[in-house]
């Protein structure tokens, strides 16, 4: 037989102010594992965005050391059928870089030079690269381009001579001997190749992203 003491115990339940309490009690420690978890996404984020950043980064460096490191020493005729130096460089220009390269891909074995002319620009904040369709190209003729790299602010691009010198312009004009040079240019468009690159990325978030490479084919 149930005694009025425990029947009174058995029915009492939470009182208003516990009940407050409780929920007061619950919504910090979910306003506390709120934070923590929006702290922990947008952690995650930043990461995803940085890993995706150093993917374009990588993507940009691979295109640039395949080309210039498959330099060739042959000059390309321009559009104005002028023969343009088998590299071009201008450090502060906005296209900043041309060059002959080989390895050209040709999957269909089309009857045509694995030989290839390309370049690179910065505009607008991105890095373009360009190819063209023929190494000794026409006037209309209008290129392949793909943007590599985005949000970038600054391209520096230095060449290293063969006399161990590293000048911001490419290739180095020389005075024609005899002081004469009977109409042609002050370089040798063929041969004309330095011994090495350096090229300087100013990326937002990165900050100054410097790579050297060694040029094939210089002297």
């Amino acid at each position: 037989m149930n005694s009025p003491l425990l029947m009174q115990v058995k029915q009492r339940g939470f009182t208003l102010l516990e009940v407050l309490a409780a929920l007061a009690v619950f919504a910090v420690m979910s306003a506390m594992a709120y934070g923590g978890l929006n702290a922990l996404l947008q952690a995650r984020a930043q990461g995803m965005q940085k890993m995706e950043e150093l993917g374009e980064l990588r993507t940009f460096f691979l295109f640039f050391s395949k080309d210039v490191e498959q330099l060739i020493a042959r000059g390309a005729w321009d559009g104005s059928r002028r023969l343009a130096p088998a590299l071009v460089g201008r450090d502060g220009a906005s296209q900043f870089l041309e060059l002959t390269r080989s390895g050209r891909p040709n999957l269909r074995a089309l009857p045509r030079s694995g030989l290839e002319r390309v370049g690179y620009a910065l505009e607008e904040g991105k890095l373009v690269r360009r190819a063209w369709p023929a190494l000794d190209r026409v006037s209309d003729a209008v290129p392949e381009a793909e943007i590599l790299l985005e949000q970038v602010s600054e391209i520096e691009i230095r060449f290293m001579g063969g006399d161990g010198q590293w000048r911001g312009d490419w290739p180095p004009v020389v005075a024609p001997a005899g002081g004469g040079g009977g109409g042609q240019p002050p370089y040798d468009p063929v041969v004309a190749v330095p011994r090495a690159v350096e090229i300087v990325v100013r990326k937002e978030g990165w900050g100054r992203v410097r790579r050297l490479f060694e040029m094939a084919g210089a002297r």
